[in-house]
């Protein structure tokens, strides 16, 4: 097993592309911290892992809060007594797209909050944590319109672009703790409820991925160093296609 015994926080498991993630770490032998605004869901999902003979516990967390982020950190120490990975997935798309003089700087704020400042405050907590084990690992889900914007998707591409350049930074800084920092990218679009909520005109024309195509990437990711892989940005879809 790949991951045996490790312990990895993944943000917005209880669905998708974190529901997937944290599914195959199980798999391959680690204990899971699950992170939502959603209990039921998260629930579910540690059962799924308990199923499999993992440890798993769940924690409502609005990561967009400092408070929230640091109280969840704290427990997942508390329950482990160390963390080996966090997966930075929580994230939100709005479901109509305006044009950037048509939109509302709650929306703006929503959508960064989580996107980008969620993973800022759960990087940063983690980290501060990770220093006193000398090893860790980041990984930051990003997206392709983090590269090129789109109109209409204009917070979302800003908040992508940014997690990003966070993840260049911690890299950069996390290097003399033993902490590698990378990005994992669907490269296209990926069957969430994210995608499902949006208007069908914004379907992709070349078909959706899905979720599962995300885990042997995560894995191979959550087993790195800064010594072997940091400041990477892998894409899913060519990873899977060699």
């Amino acid at each position: 097993m790949k991951l045996k015994d490790k312990v990895a926080i993944v943000t917005g498991g209880g669905r998708g592309i974190g529901r997937a993630i944290a599914l195959g770490y199980a798999k391959e032998g680690a204990d899971l911290v699950l992170i939502s605004r959603t209990k039921s869901e998260i629930e579910a999902v540690a059962d799924e892992i308990r199923s499999f003979g993992r440890y798993a516990i769940s924690i409502v967390t609005d990561i967009s809060e400092e408070s929230d982020v640091n109280n969840m950190v704290e427990e997942a120490y508390a329950y482990y007594k160390h963390v080996d990975v966090l997966v930075n997935n929580a994230g939100i798309l709005d479901k109509d797209l305006f044009e950037i003089k048509d939109l509302e700087l709650s929306r703006w704020n929503k959508i960064i909050g989580i996107n980008l400042t969620g993973t800022f405050l759960c990087s940063r907590a983690v980290i501060r944590k990770m220093i006193s084990q000398n090893r860790g690992c980041i990984i930051n889900i990003s997206s392709g319109l983090g590269k090129r914007g789109r109109a209409g998707y204009n917070a979302y591409s800003a908040s992508k672009s940014g997690v990003d350049r966070l993840t260049e930074i911690l890299a950069d800084e996390c290097r003399k703790y033993n902490i590698a920092v990378n990005s994992l990218e669907p490269g296209g679009a990926t069957k969430t409820r994210m995608l499902e909520r949006t208007d069908p005109a914004r379907a992709p024309k070349g078909g959706i991925l899905s979720p599962e195509r995300m885990v042997p990437p995560a894995i191979f990711l959550a087993t790195q160093d800064s010594n072997s892989l940091t400041g990477t940005f892998i894409v899913a879809n060519e990873w899977n296609a060699k």
